[in-house]
């Protein structure tokens, strides 16, 4: 469960960094797409 909600936190502050506009394809390319979906 702890694993899951740190996850949850770095997934929040990656669709931030995007609605913000700024450029996250690092950030995208090191969290695994099936963690997202």
């Amino acid at each position: 469960a702890h694993l899951q909600a740190a996850m949850m936190l770095r997934t929040n502050a990656l669709k931030s960094r995007i609605a913000d506009g700024q450029p996250a394809h690092g950030a995208i390319s090191s969290i695994p797409i099936s963690l997202l979906s």
